[in-house]
């Protein structure tokens, strides 16, 4: 956060401190409960960058790792076609070329096995290299991490409620699964924290993991 925010931020919540039904030995608490909410802001904020800039670089890896798949693929599949031409090639040699060819391979001191072999199983092997080239093209992904408990969304509501608990001696809303939450000063005090730290998610879902955990 730059540093016209940090002021707007802070003025917002040292607002939102304020607002609390403080105990009265507490209300000498509040620039110490501010700039605490200050430094676990700024804590989440470079956690959320982080995660980003880390995203962003799986990502780019990703799609370079997806783009050699693809070009991985279409190399398997030329010589797929490759051999399939071979085979079409094969069966248009009149018998005397398929004679001299034979010829010369047992000349050489090898069978002809290797060859017709390649020539006559073309169907398995291009079923084989079929199957190489949609491996490269849709390779199997791990599928993504289950998100973290402790996301800052949830940090935040963690460290508020300590500061609610504190500075007016009354616990958070303890909602029981489907129980109606009603807006009250720990939902206004949260949602003004959510705001100053630019986090969108919803401030009854969070009170309802913060029960949860």
């Amino acid at each position: 956060m730059n540093s016209t925010t940090d002021l707007t931020d802070k003025q917002r919540l040292e607002a939102a401190v304020r607002r609390l039904p403080l105990l009265p030995e507490r209300k000498t608490e509040v620039d110490r409960a501010v700039t605490g909410l200050v430094f676990v802001i700024r804590s989440v904020s470079a956690s959320k960058e982080v995660d980003a800039a880390v995203a962003a670089r799986e990502e780019a890896v990703a799609k370079e790792r997806e783009a050699a798949g693809y070009a991985a693929a279409a190399q398997v599949r030329d010589v797929d076609w490759a051999l399939y031409e071979l085979k079409e090639a094969w069966d248009r040699l009149s018998d005397m070329a398929r004679d001299a060819i034979l010829a010369h391979v047992g000349r050489a001191g090898n069978t002809d096995n290797a060859l017709i072999d390649l020539i006559e199983n073309h169907g398995p092997i291009a079923e084989t290299l079929v199957v190489a080239a949609d491996d490269l093209e849709h390779p199997d992904r791990p599928p993504p991490a289950a998100p973290q408990p402790d996301d800052p969304a949830l940090v935040l509501a963690k460290h508020a409620a300590r500061i609610f608990t504190r500075l007016t001696g009354k616990k958070p809303p303890h909602p029981r699964p489907g129980e109606q939450i009603i807006p009250g000063p720990f939902f206004w005090f949260l949602e003004d924290i959510f705001r100053a730290a630019k986090i969108t998610v919803g401030v009854e879902s969070n009170i309802r993991r913060l029960a949860e955990s």
